[in-house]
């Protein structure tokens, strides 16, 4: 798995550790730095979105959140970030770079390509890093994120009939070894099972060629999801705010304080996927895990990800209750009223 030459660039996907990995490689950039890891500041401080917006056509940059306020075309920025990207190589020293984003997992064979020649400029060889999830895992975490900032009001139900090309890891990875070459991808399967070491940061650590954690400082796991409950609640909330509003509440933006209630409320189960709704969602990834399987992690029998664990209390969308949504109602209708929920 260790790979001897850079830049290593992590592109995701997203909801698969990448907001913690982040954290981690900004917090140790001087310790890094010493054992000769460049982090680099210049494509963003934390995630490295700034590659994200080169690679994009003038159109797509433009529509991205990252893109205000910056220079005035697309052009202009182009121009400045692969000056300032080169100057932070060449002063640097250091032989390898450690680059991350998760939205390059969404790039097209073109964007690619343009991200491509940009790293050209600079090395020879580099590596990308992919962290795969099993997809039954990673929809019911997507789904809670969406609802979190304000992408979606669907049930779960509803969501889970979506396309979700994002799940064709076959293809995601192919796109990927057209332009790199198959022997420049390091796939890893998200699960602490599989990790070297036990850890998503060993294991990230180990893939860069630094098998010794030591002396670089502890994360938290960062960006946690809302329990089913809270998930459910703040989907209904947000209906009911915009028909009285008559606009979208998303809560992120406008009551971030909404978000940090429910993640203080106890946990009464994570939503996940079970019995037959599992069974059926995943046989739609049969074809393309047993491909990556057989591709990249050498098994004939196609078996890409181990069954997963049922945990005590963990919930379908359909025991949620009426019960569960009126008490976190009351709490948060007290709240804003400035009281406790132990208040008489």
């Amino acid at each position: 798995m260790t790979v001897e030459y850079g830049p290593f660039l992590h592109i995701g996907p997203g909801k698969s550790g990448t907001t913690t990995l982040q954290k981690f490689l900004s917090v140790n950039r001087e310790t890094l730095r010493g054992r000769g890891y460049l982090v680099p500041k210049s494509p963003g401080p934390l995630r490295h979105f700034k590659l994200l917006l080169y690679e994009f056509n003038d159109k797509r940059t433009v529509k991205q959140p990252s893109w205000k306020n910056r220079n005035p075309t697309p052009a202009d920025f182009r121009r400045e970030f692969s000056q300032q990207f080169a100057d932070e190589i060449r002063s640097c020293g250091l032989p390898k770079v450690i680059l991350s984003d998760e939205g390059l997992c969404r790039l097209n064979p073109n964007e690619i390509r343009r991200l491509q020649s940009l790293l050209s400029d600079h090395f020879d060889k580099i590596t990308i890093i992919s962290y795969l999830r099993r997809q039954d895992d990673h929809v019911t975490s997507r789904y809670q994120q969406v609802v979190k900032t304000g992408g979606s009001v669907l049930t779960f139900s509803e969501y889970l009939k979506g396309r979700h090309p994002q799940y064709l890891y076959a293809d995601l990875l192919a796109r990927w070894a057209e332009v790199f070459g198959r022997e420049a991808l390091v796939p890893r399967i998200f699960d602490k099972q599989a990790f070297f070491g036990g850890s998503l940061i060993a294991d990230f650590l180990s893939c860069v060629g630094l098998h010794d954690a030591a002396n670089f400082e502890d994360v938290k796991t960062l960006n946690t999801s809302l329990d089913a409950a809270s998930t459910e609640f703040l989907r209904r909330y947000k209906m009911v705010y915009k028909e009285h509003k008559g606009r979208d509440l998303h809560p992120l933006g406008q009551d971030a304080s909404l978000i940090t209630f429910l993640g203080n409320q106890p946990n009464r189960g994570k939503l996940k996927l079970t019995g037959k709704r599992r069974k059926n969602f995943m046989s739609r990834w049969d074809a393309t895990n047993a491909e990556v399987a057989r591709t990249y992690f050498d098994k004939p029998d196609g078996q890409l990800f181990s069954a997963p664990e049922a945990e005590a209390g963990d919930r379908s969308e359909e025991n949620l209750n009426m019960d569960v949504m009126m008490a976190l109602f009351f709490q948060e209708w007290d709240r804003k009223r400035g009281n406790s929920p132990d208040d008489s």
